[in-house]
């Protein structure tokens, strides 16, 4: 599964199902009611054994527990910041089971482990190798990074069969400098390194925009999306599929026309913002499909990403484009969708939207 850069296999074979664009309606709704010890904006839900809906409040160095069977609020758990069993405050985290929980600060070279009540008791130790990175042929030094910002990004690190999967982007101050396409598997023995990109990838000066996305998928490999192109990759086969957007306006790459001039940090981070662009995979164990999300280009300049129109590409498990289903801007928010035995639920927590409710956790749910 370690590959070298710049190879491209395509599935030229694709069976188009539908590929229809509609505009769906949600088939529930599940409401949380939220208790004033709790902050609304919270991050890294994940769906434990379709009983418990578990997330983490950046706010308050908290876990929350909500009951996803009967729609209830269950518990919350404060973390330590002093004392013999504080917990550092992680910029992301993973909850695995019910009775183990792995967090990690991007300044720190392990991931712990917490237990059932949440109280460290493990820390695994990890190194990237110097001359793992090479980018316009030179090697640079990188680093694994997690975080959840609902205004600006969302990218988790994940855990399977004993290795910690990571994005990795540059070391310096500017990470938006270099473009770094690449996801590393870090476990005891042998790091793992996924470098397979598109031939083109680097053909045009797209905006430099490192956060790309990616899932375990439904035979457990890792499935890879680029932020900034219509392909994706199964590393299990190694195989590029194109799941591209009908909503694209460029076609394979997605790029702001003015970001083909000089670049700087501020045009960069403009097109971060604005630009259409893949930002997300997951897999849907229950409905045994793809979701991949796709940010449509901004009206303006000026437009928030979370104000911008967005779409669900579903595909089987063969990558098989199914169908698109659109989404208007400012009503869900696309880096927090959680597949159930209830169907996807979708959060309605979009920071843009200025009738939020505070006092509610709701998703709509959708089944395709």
């Amino acid at each position: 599964m370690i590959s070298g850069c710049d190879q491209k296999q395509w599935d030229n074979n694709k069976r188009v199902v539908d590929q229809s664009v509609v505009s769906p309606s949600p088939q529930g709704q599940i409401a949380f009611s939220i208790p004033d010890s709790v902050n609304y904006d919270l991050k890294f839900f994940k769906n434990l054994g379709d009983s418990i809906l578990r997330a983490y409040s950046y706010q308050q160095h908290q876990i929350i527990d909500f009951d996803l069977k009967n729609h209830q609020f269950l518990k919350v758990y404060q973390l330590d910041f002093e004392g013999p069993e504080s917990v550092l405050m992680p910029d992301g985290i993973y909850f695995h089971t019910t009775d183990s929980t792995f967090i990690h600060t991007n300044d720190t070279d392990y991931v712990g482990l917490l237990d059932e009540e949440f109280k460290p008791r493990n820390k695994f130790f990890f190194e990237i190798e110097e001359d793992s990175f090479m980018v316009d042929g030179k090697y640079i030094q990188a680093s694994p990074i997690t975080y959840a910002v609902h205004d600006l990004a969302y990218f988790p690190f994940l855990y399977h069969d004993h290795v910690f999967y990571f994005q990795v982007v540059s070391s310096s101050n500017n990470w938006l400098q270099y473009r770094i396409p690449y996801l590393v598997g870090l476990q005891e023995s042998n790091n793992k390194y996924f470098k397979l990109r598109p031939a083109d990838y680097l053909k045009y000066e797209v905006p430099n925009n490192p956060l790309d996305a990616f899932c375990i998928g439904h035979l457990g490999q890792i499935i890879y999306s680029f932020t900034n192109h219509s392909q994706l990759i199964d590393y299990s086969s190694e195989l590029m599929h194109s799941i591209g957007s009908r909503y694209s306006s460029t076609g394979n790459i997605t790029f702001h026309e003015a970001n083909s001039q000089t670049r700087d940090y501020e045009r960069d981070f403009q097109s971060f913002q604005w630009d259409e662009a893949y930002l997300n995979i997951l897999y849907d164990p229950y409905q045994e499909l793809y979701y991949r999300v796709f940010k449509h280009a901004g009206k303006d300049d000026h437009e928030h990403r979370h104000q911008a129109d967005w779409s669900l590409i579903i595909t089987d498990t063969d990558f098989n484009i199914l169908k698109e289903v659109s989404f208007k801007g400012m009503e869900y928010d696309f880096h927090s969708l959680i597949p159930s035995k209830y169907g996807l639920l979708i959060s309605k927590h979009n920071t843009q939207n200025l009738k939020i409710d505070e006092n509610n956790l709701v998703f709509d749910i959708f089944k395709f």
